[in-house]
């Protein structure tokens, strides 16, 4: 059959949208093009171009996605090379009341500058065709679209309301982009991922920040969901701390509860909710106390026993920084090189920097060298002797126990108060040097009273305890700093710095460790001579 005048001068376009292609086939979509093909036939139009957009919604709640092909159909529609639009169904072009007007308005112009009868017409493959030219076509058009509208809040209130019971149920809510720390199921938990979300929130409760968990994994070569080998604060803070991690399901970014109850989800937890509340617990005290990140190993530990102020690491006087060394610099001037490097080093400090002046400072690196010998030796004696395991089977309690316990908490309220700055230097040294004494004097006599009865770790000699414990501090030698950073602060709750003596009589060792109080985190144990006496008995060395 001959085409007429009118039909001659046609040119459709087709375009088909979908919401949702769940299995990302975009089978709905060929099939709104295969029968929007076979309308276009009927009426003898020619199909000089095709548009879609799948997997995006035309609603109001959905306005903010982008809709590549609606704007090309647009284009094509406003540069006159389109006067037929043929569509599936009005709810496939929009599903906006607003959104029709400016299809109306884009009919007038279309109008204005080609002629009425080169204006677009749109086609639905259900609905027939709305004649936007007169009022009575327009009105049918804007009741296709409230319908519409309406439609798609009542099918938004379902979906909304089948989402919360399911959050009610604990269900697990499916993701584009799999979580970290599980399969791509959402629920079982990921092999490597787990493990090291557990032993990252571990090193929390230890003393660690988020940041320095970040620099472990990145150094570690730990990858994001997304393959990235950047980790950012607030994405690895919700990875190892969200409610996801917990086992608790979220709705609409909050824990979801029922009866004032958290709702568990049907996944395994990676972390109890305890671990999680003791975990934001820590970040928020190191938060309070200012503990500061870089390149020094007891950043955010050290206390002025003056004021009580956070010390902080400074750089030496950089007139003392020697040059960079030459390219062609020969092994003397390397060896050169290298003290004039370690005699620069020397002059950093961490100081004080009160209201007026900086008015007490320490040698860094012999500080730090200090307070880690410290922690090794004792990470040392607990590998070699053991803590214990259980309670002690005992036949009578040891009768100073109530006021070991009081003291502990004596203790901890003055480091509290005086990590906050609430308690001056010159109060809080004394008190708490003597209470330390007394607990010191008062463990050391329990040792001794349940030495025939504590239950210690025996599960292999004191020979191969010092095998494995030498073993380990070989390793720990080729730890990061990082890794060095989080032992001492899982074992120090702070260091108090004193003021030193003048002149040469504050530079020998006695007066340099009679300046630097470590204070120990709890549990710490005193390793007295019981403990040394138990190991001996052991291997059958006596005193005689």
């Amino acid at each position: 059959m001959a085409k007429s005048a009118a039909q001659a001068q046609s040119r459709a376009m087709i375009y088909a949208r979908i919401s949702r292609d769940s299995e990302g086939d975009g089978e709905g979509i060929e099939r709104q093009i295969f029968l929007c093909q076979q309308r276009a036939d009927e009426l003898g139009l020619e199909v000089v171009g095709i548009e879609s957009d799948n997997d995006i919604g035309a609603s109001s709640r959905s306005s903010k996605k982008p809709r590549p092909g609606y704007d090309r159909l647009i284009e094509a529609i406003r540069s006159g090379a389109v006067t037929h639009v043929l569509i599936y169904s009005n709810s496939r072009l929009t599903r906006r009341p607003r959104e029709l007007e400016d299809i109306v308005d884009l009919y007038d112009e279309t109008e204005r500058r080609f002629g009425k009868e080169q204006a677009v017409k749109f086609i639905a493959y259900n609905a027939g065709m709305d004649d936007l030219a007169t009022g009575q076509g327009r009105m049918v058009a804007r009741i296709k679209a409230a319908v519409d509208a309406n439609e798609s809040d009542t099918i938004s209130e379902r979906a909304r309301e089948k989402h919360k019971q399911s959050a009610r149920n604990g269900k697990v809510k499916r993701q584009a982009k799999r979580p970290f720390g599980f399969l791509d199921d959402c629920v079982t938990h990921h092999p490597v991922e787990a493990p090291l979300i557990r032993a990252a929130v571990d090193d929390i409760l230890r003393g660690a920040t988020i940041t320095q968990i970040a620099r472990k994994w990145e150094k570690a070569g730990v990858k994001t969901t997304t393959g990235n080998d950047l980790w950012r604060w607030f994405p690895l803070r919700r990875v190892l701390l969200g409610w996801r991690t917990a086992g608790i399901r979220e709705y609409n970014g909050e824990p979801m509860r029922v009866d004032n109850e958290l709702v568990k989800a049907e996944w395994e937890p990676i972390i109890s909710v305890e671990e999680r509340t003791l975990a934001l617990e820590m970040l928020a005290l190191k938060s309070k106390t200012k503990k500061r990140q870089g390149n020094w190993l007891l950043s955010g530990l050290l206390r002025c026993g003056k004021c009580g102020r956070p010390l902080y690491g400074s750089l030496g006087s950089s007139k003392k920084q020697p040059p960079p060394l030459p390219e062609d610099a020969d092994l003397d001037a390397a060896r050169a090189h290298m003290k004039a490097l370690e005699a620069y080093e020397k002059t950093h400090t961490y100081a004080c920097n009160s209201e007026r002046s900086s008015h007490l400072g320490i040698s860094a690196r012999r500080l730090e060298s200090y307070v880690e010998l410290n922690v090794a030796a004792y990470l040392m004696a607990k590998e070699v002797y053991g803590v214990p395991e259980d309670a002690p089977v005992i036949a009578e309690d040891w009768p100073h126990e109530d006021r070991l316990t009081e003291l502990t908490t004596k203790i901890n309220q003055l480091n509290e108060a005086f990590n906050s700055g609430a308690l001056d230097g010159e109060i809080y040294i004394p008190q708490v040097t003597n209470l330390s004494n007394e607990r010191k004097q008062l463990r050391a006599e329990r040792d001794t009273f349940y030495a025939s009865q504590a239950i210690v770790n025996r599960r292999r000699s004191t020979s191969d305890r010092l095998e494995i414990a030498a073993d380990k501090m070989l390793d720990r030698l080729r730890d990061t700093f990082e890794d060095r950073q989080l032992r001492v602060a899982s074992e120090v709750e702070s260091v108090v710095i004193l003021p030193g003596l003048r002149g040469n009589a504050g530079k020998s060792d006695e007066a340099f460790e009679s300046r630097i109080k470590i204070v120990w985190r709890e549990p710490h144990y005193d390793f007295s001579k019981a403990a040394t006496k138990a190991a001996a008995e052991e291997q059958g060395v006596t005193d005689d």
